[in-house]
């Protein structure tokens, strides 16, 4: 009888503890026990850091980089026709390095509408046709490495894509999810009136990483750590009331999905980029960091200098180059989309959402193929494409589950092959290429070939944040993001 009782009572504790775990985020409990755990990488790269700038096409930044296969250099024959009455019937792609200053304060026309405009159902010859009359030809700029000594470097000592898409034919929002979900959710969601709404629910890569004990970053240049895992679902208006300076929700990624904010482990690793330079200092980096700018040193047009721009990434790279991951890591430079500047490869449509239009990406590693010039080894994309290279954001998450062994959330990420192509981890690491914050020239054949090495300024980043510069507003309105004026009109 006693031992009846016993077992009985045994029992009734054991079931008292199961309704009680199974009341409680499943998430949360795991996470939190899976928090201290170290997943093995497949590969030596330990740290994938993704830096994401803004606004600018890969043929406006490198379309006239030496070495880029002739069918994906800049077309300097094209002719983009214009809105008539004009002076001319079409322009051409022209070098704006003496205008520079002028081409990139004009903030271009990128809504879901325009890219669908320039775009043309695949004809891509509606460029213009969207451009301000203040300047109607600069959809059709280039630059070279004497405007981009610091982003020409980078990519003749490391490994440069010349096929690499935004995701979506759309503005900033739906880009920065599909770079942590590989997805936008649906069009209703975030394509043709995307801005943050803090409510997203469909699958991202953090709660993947969070399960399987993977450490993660999501670096927003004026995060308040103070507001980490609200009560309550954030609100725009919280958000923008509470942070450094302002807010752009068209810029947010992780913190608008639900279930980061009310995952403790998750919401403690929504950070600042202060937050980003004491983990690096530390010896801390997570294994996924994402990396978004203050508005000031974006390159965003209208907003930021593309010089400021090149000090601000150079510094953040710089920090990890000289620390104890740089000898694990992998940096992807990228832009969130195109901008409104032309770009004269058609992206493939592989679903509702896009490709969008072509953008820059260099990866920056010890392992990094020294000057290569790459593409994605062909790949069937379902039953529709067959043998293509191009691809896109959702590769970055490709790369992150093929490294730690993860599951892919959509077709996107399913397909699309991971970026370790444009490294060799059977090559003697690369030395670190350290960028200072003036003096940079391209090319650096004048140094030695091991390394080129300058004196950095460590505190540009520091100095940076939370400092938008005069006259820059860094919070749009939906109603700005939606009627665009063609004048520069920042954080869009």
């Amino acid at each position: 009888m006693r031992a009846t009782t016993y077992r009985i009572a045994l029992l009734s504790f054991l079931i008292a503890i199961i309704l009680v775990l199974s009341s409680a985020s499943s998430y949360q409990l795991f996470s939190a026990a899976g928090a201290a755990v170290t997943a093995t990488p497949k590969t030596p790269i330990k740290h994938i850091v993704i830096i994401i700038q803004e606004n600018h096409a890969f043929d406006n930044m490198f379309g006239a980089f030496p070495g880029i296969p002739a069918a994906y250099a800049l077309n300097l024959s094209v002719c983009m026709p214009v809105n008539p009455p004009a002076k001319t019937p079409c322009i051409k792609p022209w070098n704006a390095d003496s205008k520079e200053s002028m081409v990139q304060n004009t903030d271009l026309p990128h809504t879901r509408s325009s890219s669908e405009r320039s775009y043309a159902k695949g004809k891509m010859d509606g460029f213009i046709l969207n451009d301000p009359s203040s300047c109607e030809n600069c959809t059709m700029a280039y630059y070279t490495g004497s405007v981009l000594p610091y982003y020409w470097d980078y990519a003749s000592y490391y490994a440069m894509n010349y096929d690499f898409m935004s995701s979506a034919l759309s503005d900033s929002l739906p880009n920065h999810l599909f770079a942590v979900a590989a997805s936008a959710g649906s069009e209703a969601d975030c394509l043709s009136t995307c801005h943050a709404e803090f409510n997203l629910t469909f699958a991202q890569i953090a709660q993947s990483l969070t399960t399987a004990g993977i450490s993660w970053g999501y670096y927003q240049y004026n995060w308040n750590d103070k507001i980490d895992c609200p009560k309550t679902n954030y609100t725009l208006s919280y958000v923008e009331s509470n942070t450094h300076g302002g807010w752009d929700g068209l810029w947010s990624g992780l913190s608008d999905f639900v279930q980061v904010q009310k995952t403790p482990v998750e919401c403690s690793s929504l950070k600042n980029e202060i937050d980003l330079e004491n983990a690096i200092s530390s010896n801390t980096l997570p294994a996924v960091s994402w990396v978004i700018p203050e508005p000031t040193v974006s390159d965003h047009p209208g907003q930021s200098s593309l010089i400021d721009g090149q000090k601000y990434v150079s510094s953040v790279i710089n920090m990890i180059e000289q620390s104890k991951a740089w000898s694990s890591t992998a940096i992807f430079l990228t832009y969130d989309e195109a901008g409104g500047y032309y770009d004269g490869i058609t992206p493939l449509q592989l679903d509702p959402a896009g490709d969008g239009f072509r953008v820059p990406l260099i990866v920056i590693s010890p392992y990094s193929i020294p000057g290569g010039l790459l593409q994605a080894p062909a790949y069937n994309y379902g039953s529709g494409f067959k043998g293509i290279h191009q691809v896109d954001f959702s590769s970055f998450l490709s790369t992150i589950e093929y490294n730690w062994g993860l599951k892919n959330l959509t077709d996107r990420d399913g397909y699309e092959p991971n970026l370790f192509y444009m490294l060799n981890f059977s090559q003697k690491p690369l030395p670190p290429l350290i960028l200072a914050s003036s003096g940079v020239t391209y090319p650096i054949s004048s140094c030695p070939p091991s390394a080129c090495s300058y004196s950095p300024d460590s505190t540009y980043v520091q100095s940076s944040i939370f400092q938008p510069g005069p006259n820059v507003g860094i919070n749009e309105s939906i109603a700005q993001a939606l009627n665009y004026s063609g004048n520069g009109d920042p954080a869009d």
